[in-house]
């Protein structure tokens, strides 16, 4: 009777290592990609403000680089093979133009509507 007993909990032990094993396994490779996706963004914002064009381009080299090794990571794993990369290139930026304080309040005004908000605060509070 002990030795059945004893079975169950040798099967429950080494079930729950074998458990303990995958989740580990798991969250190191998260991290693994998280360290690489950070250091990938780091090396494209150092090349984009470095002044001397050879240390530019090696940083955005190095950064291209490690984007090819996560994508190669993530598709041999089929828990992250549909994450998409959005390239830095295709983000749409706004220009920035030098205006006066006066200005910026009056294109803040009009892209949010401000007056219309005023106006229908006024109008509930009356």
């Amino acid at each position: 009777m002990f030795e059945l007993i004893y079975g169950a909990i040798a099967i429950l032990l080494v079930l729950l290592a074998i458990s303990i094993y995958l989740v580990v396994r798991k969250n190191i490779f998260i991290e693994q990609v998280r360290i690489k996706s950070v250091e990938a963004m780091w090396f494209t914002i150092q090349a984009e403000n470095e002044t001397d064009i050879e240390k530019s381009i090696s940083l955005f080299n190095t950064a291209q680089a490690l984007k090819n090794e996560i994508k190669a990571i993530t598709n041999d794993n089929p828990a992250v093979a549909n994450i998409e990369f959005y390239e830095t290139s295709e983000s749409v930026k706004e220009e920035i133009q030098e205006l006066s304080l006066g200005e910026l309040l009056k294109q803040y005004e009009e892209k949010y509507k401000v007056a219309e908000i005023y106006k229908k605060y006024n109008q509930s509070n009356n």
